[in-house]
């Protein structure tokens, strides 16, 4: 059996989601998209937990430098 990590979320992460859901819901009036939206991210976000390592550990951005997150 693989081994899960625990995944842990900053507050920016709670924010950011909510602010993208409320635009989902009041803005494009679709209660439907929203929660599609959130099962879709919760799912990516999962399969992370058990292989870490297949996913990028950093992005880059332009106009933003992310530091990598290499352990």
């Amino acid at each position: 059996m693989k081994m899960k990590y625990e995944i842990k979320y900053l507050p920016l992460f709670y924010s950011d989601l909510e602010k993208i859901t409320d635009y989902i819901i009041h803005q494009l009036n679709n209660k439907i998209v929203a929660n599609n939206f959130i099962n879709e991210l919760e799912e990516e976000i999962n399969k992370r937990a058990y292989n870490p390592d297949n996913y990028e550990k950093y992005l880059k951005e332009e106009g933003l430098e992310w530091k990598n997150l290499d352990l």
